[in-house]
């Protein structure tokens, strides 16, 4: 009986066996499957710094057309340079995008005005606008052009390119597409600077160029406004700076000379108060070196000013080699003598006698000793302080004879400079022809970013 049951259970046992030394299965491999490719319904376009081009004429971006009025500079595309039109610059063509939910701010990167409705009729201009809408703008992807729609918020018109000649931008019923591509641009910022010679803080504006924050260091080119303007006197008169800073990768700062400080530590009643050469050429020059990624050496610092700003590059410049390699004038006035001596005396007799003292008597000798023609023996000959030196040869304020002066007594010693002159007056249709010139030649004598 034992026998026959083991008999009957050998099959069981060796099908068990059988099972047990069976190889596992191999993984199966799922089958490749392409990846599907969805087309957006909407490409939100977000915020950052722009060009803006038709999809009529792609290669075209849309710039600021110079005009009479700084708050309404027409639009045009493809912007050619000429000699008499400073705004024909890179950032001209540049634009700040900033999403407010479903609907964007348009503001040029050039001259920081809002795109906006016009008042009246179709025309497009920049300007402060009279409703909060119409500077809105909605900004629709179109999935088959892949390009965008402009339409104003306020009136829902489009933003359209005339289609005969490709020059004028308006506003329209008709629909048109525009290309985003996104660039970068420089940066400006107004800036508190604290003074602790005249215990005061004071104001500066500050453009750092578009590469900045690339963990380079930066030279710096320090610019010093006319009598009676202020800090915002370059950027305002001559917004070219932004483009000059992203050309030439430099840090550019703006300094304030308190209307008509000449740049100078007062040696006369109010000394204890004015000390804007301290402040120029070392507590601002701190601040910015701690502020900002700067070459901190003279190799890496320049000067510039116009008219009294001039006087002070010069001055500056002369009096601190040890912080500045470059300085650069344009109409400055480099004899304080002889404003005293002609009928501008009685225009500047206050600011400058409020720093020196009357010119008579026994303080007349400080307008002598802090004029810059009188001031070159402090200069050496091996052209260690690279000077550039120019003057509008129509100057009515009698700066173009003093300048040729200082040009004179500059060759006389010795002292490698650069002096020009060419037609034009004491304003700021002379000098944005002069300040991309001076830019040109401090980066040529400035350690380049590094």
């Amino acid at each position: 009986m034992k026998r026959k049951f083991l008999f009957l259970l050998l099959p069981a046992f060796g099908l068990l066996m059988f099972s047990c030394k069976k190889e596992k299965a191999k993984p199966v491999t799922p089958p490749v499957i392409p990846p599907v490719i969805v087309v957006p319904e909407n490409d939100t376009l977000q915020t950052g710094v722009y060009t803006i081009a038709s999809s009529l004429t792609p290669t075209k971006a849309i710039g600021i057309l110079a005009s009479a009025s700084p708050d309404a500079l027409q639009l045009n595309p493809g912007r050619t340079m000429n000699n008499v039109d400073y705004l024909a610059y890179n950032n001209e063509q540049k634009w700040k995008i900033t999403r407010y939910g479903d609907y964007y701010k348009i503001v040029s990167a050039f001259s920081g005005l809002p795109l906006a409705l016009p008042a009246s009729g179709k025309a497009l201009v920049q300007q402060k606008p009279r409703v909060s809408d119409s500077l809105l703008w909605k900004v629709t992807y179109n999935v088959k052009t892949k390009a965008y729609q402009i339409a104003n918020k306020s009136s829902l018109q489009k933003l359209v390119l005339d289609t005969a000649n490709h020059t004028t931008i308006s506003l329209d019923t008709a629909t048109q597409y525009w290309k985003f591509t996104a660039t970068k641009c420089s940066k400006l910022d107004t800036v508190t600077t604290h003074s602790d010679s005249m215990n005061k803080d004071i104001k500066a504006v500050v453009v750092t160029p578009a590469s900045y924050g690339d963990g380079r260091s930066y030279p710096v080119v320090y610019l010093l406004h006319g009598w009676g303007d202020n800090y915002l006197g370059f950027s305002n008169n001559a917004p070219q700076i932004r483009d000059l800073a992203d050309k030439y990768n430099f840090i550019i700062v703006c300094a304030d000379g308190a209307f008509s400080s000449w740049y100078v530590n007062s040696v006369w009643d109010n000394k204890s108060t004015v000390k804007y050469e301290t402040y120029v050429s070392s507590e601002l020059v701190n601040y910015t070196d701690t502020h900002y990624k700067t070459i901190a050496a003279r190799t890496g610092r320049a000067i510039l000013g116009y008219s009294m700003g001039g006087h002070g590059a010069l001055y500056n410049a002369m009096r601190h080699q040890d912080v500045f390699a470059a300085a650069g004038s344009m109409s400055g006035c480099v004899d304080l003598t002889f404003v005293g001596d002609q009928s501008l005396r009685g225009i500047y007799d206050l600011s400058i006698g409020a720093e020196l003292g009357p010119y008579s008597g026994a303080t007349k000798i400080n307008w002598v000793n802090n004029s810059v023609v009188n001031m070159i023996g402090l200069l050496k000959t091996d052209g260690s302080l690279a000077i550039n030196v120019d003057c509008g040869e129509n100057d009515s304020d009698g700066f173009y004879p003093m300048n040729g002066a200082l040009d004179a007594e500059l060759t006389a010693a010795g002292i490698p400079h650069t002096y020009s002159h060419r037609p034009g007056i004491h304003s700021w249709s002379y000098w944005n022809g002069s300040v991309p010139v001076q830019f040109a030649f401090f980066a040529a004598h400035l350690d380049v970013a590094k």
